[in-house]
């Protein structure tokens, strides 16, 4: 039997998934007061050797997830706030906000947002699977995490952290393995605004960081802006906002035949690159190498560019022409300056 979640709610009125204290006891909600959402898909996986007979098995208890249709449909998932979930079950296994285990290209995702979640906002293992209109807020440790060959498309996407209580922005995996196994890990993603905390005990003592790429990601990122917190001092200032970490060489051959890139994105950081586990290749070099790219110091309020800037606006790559799934933009990050897609369903934290 196959099961499909309908999730239908709308800009009028979202579906809220949060938890019993904050509902009934009419208290404000904390981290890990309940499991989070799982889906699992029949999507490609790449630690399965033969994806006819996959059966991978779920980070926390034994659900097998896993199959051979990138294409397949779990449901829809349209105006959801998720609020006060996650938390650790152990040192390997732990609760995201919304994880999303093989799910296929024909499930629809948009206007989603994970609040307050007690370890990753929304998580990918494998699969196809697109999302549009994601708001992660002041989750624990990454807000958005991906491993295991996902392939899927993203537009549109606002991550703020929590000062003291976040890891990073964007954390992006291949296979844990490090082996170059198919599929790769290469998701075409455009339209993001992260924005970085500091003093984060999550990052082993170190600040909050943007966007790590390491074990064989692929990918391609397009209209990125991350603008991390800038103190006087280290402990008041984001850590790095962009970061490749070479130790597993297939992220080097990435790099170098084109598998990754990152075009029409701009870091405005105090630390902005950082280059871990190779010397053959350098984060910054790569990052400034490519079109469109830019370390400006940019303005914005509650991630919104002022209406007339031209650093953000009128500098992105329009990726509507060669891919319906995006929609026409011709700016960085994830508002246009006029148009606030977050209001009337989103939960404000503020």
């Amino acid at each position: 039997m196959v099961l499909k979640l309908w999730l239908q709610g709308s800009a009028d009125y979202p579906i809220e998934m949060t938890s019993e204290e904050d509902v009934i006891d009419g208290a404000e909600g904390e981290r890990g007061q309940w499991g989070g959402l799982v889906i699992l898909g029949n999507g490609l996986v790449n630690t399965c050797s033969d994806a006819n007979a996959c059966d991978a098995s779920f980070e926390v208890g034994d659900f097998p997830y896993g199959g051979n249709d990138n294409a397949d449909n779990s449901g829809q998932i349209s105006y959801v706030v998720v609020k006060y979930a996650g938390f650790k079950v152990n040192d390997t296994q732990e609760m995201n906000g919304i994880s999303f285990a093989a799910v296929g290209s024909g499930t629809q995702v948009d206007h989603i947002q994970v609040h307050a979640n007690g370890d990753d906002g929304v998580e990918f293992w494998g699969g196809a699977v697109n999302l549009k209109y994601v708001y992660l807020t002041e989750n624990f440790d990454d807000s958005l995490d991906w491993t295991n060959g996902w392939t899927g498309k993203a537009q549109f996407v606002y991550i703020t952290h929590e000062d003291g209580n976040a890891n990073r922005g964007i954390e992006a995996d291949s296979n844990s393995s490090g082996a170059a196994v198919t599929p790769v890990s290469a998701p075409k993603l455009a339209n993001f605004t992260i924005l970085p905390g500091v003093d984060s005990p999550n990052a082993s003592g170190d600040n909050g960081e943007g966007i790590l790429l390491r074990v064989g990601t692929a990918g391609e990122l397009y209209n990125v802006l991350v603008q991390g917190r800038k103190g006087s001092t280290a402990e008041t200032e984001s850590g790095e906002c962009l970061e490749l970490d070479g130790s597993v060489s297939s992220l080097v051959d990435n790099v170098n035949d084109g598998s990754l890139v990152m075009t029409h994105s701009i870091i405005d950081c105090n630390e902005p690159f950082k280059t871990s586990g190779t010397t053959d290749i350098d984060t910054e070099t790569w990052f400034m190498g490519q079109e469109g790219n830019s370390t400006s110091v940019v303005s914005i309020t509650d991630g919104m560019p002022a209406a007339t800037d031209t650093t953000l606006l009128g500098t992105g790559k329009d990726l509507s022409t060669d891919d319906s799934f995006f929609e026409s933009t011709d700016y960085i990050g994830a508002f246009d300056g006029q148009t606030d897609w977050r209001q009337g369903w989103a939960f404000d934290p503020q």
